[in-house]
């Protein structure tokens, strides 16, 4: 089949095949030169990662590479040819699931124009892209020890161009001083969710939450006095808390002293009661209506961060 397909192809999806081994993803990179996307996923039992050297050697208009569930990958032959490689092309890259290494940055380090992330594993993979990928944008991290999270943080600070970034908190819940620092990122969309709320978002777990009352009003807090310092335009903000099931009034109460929030998911927060997902949903339309009028609200109050007037 590869050699028929040739190098006219540009796309490859494959999901969830128990037909597709090394042989023959290898044999397809290498007859389909001109690749450009690549979307991989659950192949746990047939792959082990033979095929992903010629894929970044062979594939240089390779744009988007998405490998998610394939726990066998062995990553060491591909680390070891990428000192022959010139810069890579790839824009998207999404590596979940497959047996990370604190040695990736090796690979990240050929990326330079990448600009979307989506990773797990050890925070030093993620310090190696703040500190070689100048273009990154978006950066969605599955995190599960609050260590790394700090060192994700710490280095994300120095990333320029980030305007999102997305955590799938796993085991452990986010202290102030984390989302202190979120707050302080010059962000124009934060994902804070839950990985048992992103796994069965339909399955209630009120006794675990990855965010509590504290750590929203630290978050807002910080935002706005970010904003404060700044004297710069505001720029509206899109915040997701999916799964945070501790959540209650106090913690509406601070989302409320945002200055422009355009889109919230509260998905799972149970404790949440009606009538403040009421003003929540006041909260957002008055953001959305400000920004399509071109309005541009000011902070005249220091005093109360947040407070628009």
């Amino acid at each position: 089949m590869a050699d028929r397909v040739g190098s006219g192809l540009t796309s490859v999806r494959v999901r969830g095949s128990a037909f597709v081994t090394d042989v023959g993803l290898h044999s397809l990179m290498t007859a389909a030169s001109s690749l450009q996307h690549v979307h991989l996923e659950d192949l746990r039992k047939t792959s082990r990662g033979e095929f992903l050297a010629v894929l970044l050697e062979k594939c240089t208009q390779l744009q988007t590479l998405h490998l998610s569930d394939m726990p066998l990958l062995n990553w060491g032959p591909c680390k070891l040819a990428s000192s022959r490689w010139a810069e890579r092309s790839i824009t998207k890259l999404h590596v979940r699931g497959v047996n990370l290494d604190s040695g990736f940055g090796m690979i990240l380090e050929k990326l330079p124009k990448l600009v979307e992330l989506e990773i797990d594993g050890p925070s030093r993979n993620i310090k190696s892209a703040a500190e070689k990928c100048p273009l990154l944008h978006r950066v969605s991290y599955q995190v599960t020890h609050r260590q790394y999270l700090d060192e994700v943080l710490a280095a994300l600070m120095n990333v320029r161009q980030l305007k999102v970034l997305e955590l799938i908190v796993k085991n452990f819940t986010l202290c102030t001083e984390q989302l202190r620092v979120i707050g302080m990122l010059p962000l124009m969309e934060i994902r804070l969710d839950s990985f048992i709320y992103k796994q069965q978002p339909t399955l209630s777990r009120s006794s675990y939450s990855h965010v509590d009352n504290d750590g929203v009003k630290a978050l807002v807090d910080s935002v706005c006095n970010r904003w404060c310092a700044m004297g710069t335009d505001m720029q509206p903000l899109k915040l997701s808390l999916c799964g945070a099931t501790a959540l209650t009034h106090d913690a509406v109460s601070a989302l409320l002293r945002l200055p422009i929030l355009t889109e919230l998911d509260i998905g799972g927060c149970c404790r949440i009661i009606a009538m403040d997902k009421m003003r929540l949903v006041a909260k957002v339309r008055a953001g959305r209506e400000m920004l399509e009028s071109g309005r541009s609200p000011t902070m005249r109050n220091l005093r109360f961060p947040g407070l628009i007037l």
